[in-house]
């Protein structure tokens, strides 16, 4: 889970966003797992989730607290670490999310 908050000022009106993501996992009959990423926003206008990523991935295993996916379909085994490129721009300043 990352997530980062902010003051957004509109006129005199200063309200709290804060803007996430975090993943599910979900086993796969075939083998393997399914890796959803869920974005959110959450502000003056309520809880706004999107979906971010759906991945598939052949193993997962967690070394310090921390979870690593293996995958790569035909080929050598890639080791991913799990938060969108997308979101984590936007988390330390790029674009919005939502």
């Amino acid at each position: 889970r990352y997530e980062i908050g902010e003051l957004k000022r509109v006129g005199i009106k200063e309200t709290q966003v804060v803007k996430g993501q975090y993943s599910e996992t979900f086993e796969r009959k075939s083998g393997g797992y399914y890796i959803r990423t869920i974005g959110y926003v959450a502000d003056e206008n309520g809880y706004r989730p999107f979906l971010i990523d759906l991945s598939t991935v052949t193993e997962i295993f967690c070394f310090q607290r921390v979870h690593y996916f293996f995958s790569g379909p035909g080929g050598p085994n890639v080791l991913e670490v799990p938060i969108s490129s997308t979101v984590l721009a936007s988390l330390i300043g790029g674009n919005t999310l939502g």
